[in-house]
This record gives structure tokens, C-alpha cells and sequence, in this order.
């Protein structure tokens, strides 16, 4: 049985030193790591589902970008 903890994280994502990273609105840091079969989007808003791995690390096995008419609406 796994000890890791699922998330589910919205946020602003691109790319950085680390890697894919996504910061969310109350500006943490999660450094994104897709497994096999997932596409992360390349920017804008987006949802992503996985795994803590690590202190900021999330393994990834789900994401969706937030349509853009969505985010302004929420602003």
C-alpha cells in the first residue's frame, strides 16, 4: 500500500531550471514529473493530479489546461 500522498494543484505552469513547474495562487512552487502517457500542457492555467514524491515534487498522471475564457472570468 502506498504512503504517498495524492494532490490535486491549479496553477500557472512553465518551464524553469528544474524543469515544468507550476506555481499556484498562493505562489508555491511544484516541480511537475509526467509519467509515462501524460502530456503536460506548455503554458497558461492548468489542473494536474499526482503523487508528492518529494519536498516540491509531484509525479503527474493527470493534467488539464483551464480554457483561457475561464481564467479571465475568475479574475
Amino acid at each position: 500500500m502506498s504512503t504517498a500522498e495524492r494532490l490535486r494543484v491549479t496553477g500557472h505552469i512553465k518551464q524553469s531550471r528544474r524543469g515544468t513547474i507550476i506555481t499556484t495562487a498562493d505562489n508555491s512552487v511544484w516541480v511537475l514529473q509526467p509519467t509515462e502517457g501524460v502530456q503536460l500542457p506548455s503554458r497558461g492555467m492548468v489542473v494536474v493530479e499526482g503523487f508528492k514524491i518529494g519536498f516540491d515534487r509531484l509525479e503527474v498522471n493527470w493534467s488539464s489546461q483551464i480554457p483561457s475564457k475561464l481564467t479571465a472570468r475568475n479574475q
